[in-house]
């Protein structure tokens, strides 16, 4: 049987509709122009406040002269999400048509010794993401049993492949049912970085003399049980003192226009990465 089959029978689905897969990767959001509004900065990073550009081809060489390193440890993710089936689910009274979304999520972590980047570690895992109307009677453990069950098909084991988990979206939740299937895989990389993030604490790789470079910013949430538990919490914030994310994509609920406007989400604003370079090493010294 095919996954999509084992999946609408384990998870009790009433059709399968064996819709058109493809991948939600590719498609292109709209944009929007907001004209030529000046920015300007709530907060700045930088010690000094330059209004002009300024080359920076001297304190590159200079940089790349230095021998000494606190940067050693580089850390990424990467998902790819797949609309692959359409599935009818009912609620006792009527059929509901849901989106099946399977996911790949990976990250890495190099390490950079003597000139020379290495492999640190690696991690990767398909999962599925699934409306939670599937599991209709709150089971305990259900998704976990489905995910098992799933790992059985003659299929995986042919090709060595194994599903870490199956991720229910909310379908109670406003927006759509893709996105929200979307945000679950999202979501699991994340969890991923954040957990390999731990790993490299626990070894004891990160200190004042090895920072971790992170592609990406650092909005990571602590869950609710970190909030409740003031240890693990602590522990949490900790995790990052010796990590820097690098983004070339601000959060723009800082930043206003001349009129003291703010300006609208999806405004992405970028600096020179030699200019975040240049403020490691004011931090460091």
């Amino acid at each position: 049987m095919k996954i999509c089959e084992i999946l609408l029978n384990e998870a009790g689905g009433s059709k399968s509709y064996k819709a058109h897969k493809y991948s939600l990767d590719a498609t292109e959001r709209p944009t929007i122009d907001y004209g030529n509004a000046e920015v300007v900065w709530k907060k700045m990073a930088e010690s000094t406040h330059y209004t002009r550009h300024r080359n920076l081809k001297g304190l590159c060489d200079k940089i790349a002269r230095n021998t000494q390193q606190i940067l050693t440890y580089f850390l990424d993710g990467s998902r790819f999400v797949f609309k692959v089936d359409d599935q009818a689910y009912s609620d006792g009274i009527r059929s509901l048509i849901y989106p099946i979304i399977a996911g790949q999520a990976g990250v890495g972590c190099c390490r950079r010794m003597d000139r020379k980047i290495l492999s640190e570690k690696f991690k990767q895992e398909f999962v599925l993401s699934i409306p939670d109307v599937a599991n209709a009677g709150r089971k305990p453990g259900f998704f976990e049993a489905v995910t098992q069950n799933l790992n059985e098909a003659e299929g995986l084991k042919r090709l060595n492949l194994r599903f870490s988990a199956i991720l229910p979206y909310k379908t109670s939740a406003g927006g759509e049912f893709i996105d929200r299937g979307t945000a679950c895989v999202q979501d699991r990389m994340i969890k991923m970085e954040k957990d390999l993030v731990v790993e490299l604490v626990k070894e004891g790789k990160l200190g004042q003399d090895n920072y971790l470079v992170k592609d990406g910013s650092l909005e990571y949430k602590p869950t609710s049980e970190d909030k409740k538990d003031k240890k693990k919490y602590q522990t949490f914030k900790n995790n990052y003192n010796w990590v820097l994310g690098v983004s070339k994509n601000f959060n723009p609920e800082a930043c206003f226009d001349n009129p003291k406007n703010l300006i609208p989400v999806s405004l992405q604003i970028c600096i020179p990465t030699t200019e975040l370079l240049l403020l490691v090493m004011k931090i460091h010294t």
